[in-house]
């Protein structure tokens, strides 16, 4: 999750709901991340996720942050608050509504905050497969600057608030070889329901989840972002490689 919401993305999870009774679940992580083309040496980042799954009903907060040096001199940050809440997580068809804080210095992003609604669709529901997709709107307000960013040939600062709604997509695939391991590939693609539909923010990720022991758990994660209209003129492009391990009950 916090890989995926670090790349501007929203993910989705494959949380399954308890229908008899209420249960909560939760997990704490600490990760080592590389990032390009950003020059990151090196990337601390702690953080973990609530979740409460009732009959009718799942609630997830998940909440990260960590410090990155870019340099010998420099020290950046960034994180991401998320919450997210299903109706009927069990219908074929159901709502999702979402709210979404993040930062991140590292690509001149100072805030962003977007809310907003999917429809959510089980595509497929076996024991060691799943697909789940959604689509839907929200409203999102973001600042950048170009402050403290080492960009060729920009010499002025360039600072930029974007109040936009814009339309959310997303397909996911989870494959489950054996009890202790789990693949999963998602696609996101999040555009302006306007003249600017062709320039979209796209994003494919891959993630391998191995519980290692009762608790302890391994993460393995690539994200590959392109966004054909940076708010300000950073790359187009990312590869971001999450290496995550931690504690799950």
């Amino acid at each position: 999750m916090s890989l995926v919401s670090s790349g501007q993305i929203l993910d989705v999870d494959d949380i399954k709901p308890s229908y008899d009774s209420v249960t909560i679940k939760y997990s704490v992580f600490g990760a080592l991340q590389i990032d390009r083309p950003v020059n990151f040496v090196f990337n601390t980042r702690l953080g973990g996720s609530v979740s409460l799954s009732a009959p009718k009903h799942v609630l997830v907060v998940d909440f990260n942050g960590g410090l990155t040096f870019a340099s010998s001199q420099q020290l950046l940050n960034g994180g991401t608050g998320h919450l997210r809440y299903r109706f009927l997580p069990h219908k074929r068809v159901h709502p999702e509504l979402f709210i979404q804080g993040q930062w991140d210095e590292a690509r001149g992003m100072k805030y962003r905050f977007l809310s907003g609604l999917n429809c959510r669709f089980i595509l497929v529901k076996k024991e060691r497969f799943e697909s789940v997709a959604g689509t839907g709107f929200f409203y999102e307000q973001e600042l950048w600057s170009t402050e403290g960013l080492d960009l060729d040939g920009i010499t002025a600062t360039i600072r930029r608030l974007n109040r936009l709604i814009k339309w959310n997509n997303y397909v996911q695939f989870c494959y489950r070889p054996s009890e202790k391991v789990q693949l999963k590939l998602t696609r996101f693609l999040q555009t302006r329901p306007d003249r600017f539909v062709g320039r979209p923010r796209i994003a494919m990720l891959f993630s391998t989840d191995v519980n290692l022991s009762k608790g302890l758990a391994l993460a393995i994660g690539f994200q590959l972002l392109y966004d054909a209209a940076p708010v300000i003129p950073i790359p187009h492009v990312y590869l971001n490689s999450s290496n995550n391990f931690g504690y799950a009950n």
